[in-house]
């Protein structure tokens, strides 16, 4: 397995803890507003975190 095809494992995984942390804590606060923000950012975040950990994956690793 590449240095990039790692990297987005692992971001993956970090995207999906990021993504039902900010899930959880959505569910917690009151204003909509807030919530609608949480899930937001945890969208983005379980979209970001793999493409970021494929591109420093492949850095780290001179793929």
């Amino acid at each position: 397995m590449s240095g990039m095809q790692t990297g987005a494992l692992i971001g993956l995984a970090m995207g999906l803890v990021g993504f039902f942390a900010m899930r959880a804590l959505a569910r917690r606060v009151e204003l909509p507003e807030t919530k609608q923000v949480l899930n937001l950012a945890a969208i983005v975040d379980l979209a970001l975190f793999p493409v970021l950990g494929a591109f420093v994956g492949g850095l780290a690793t001179g793929d």
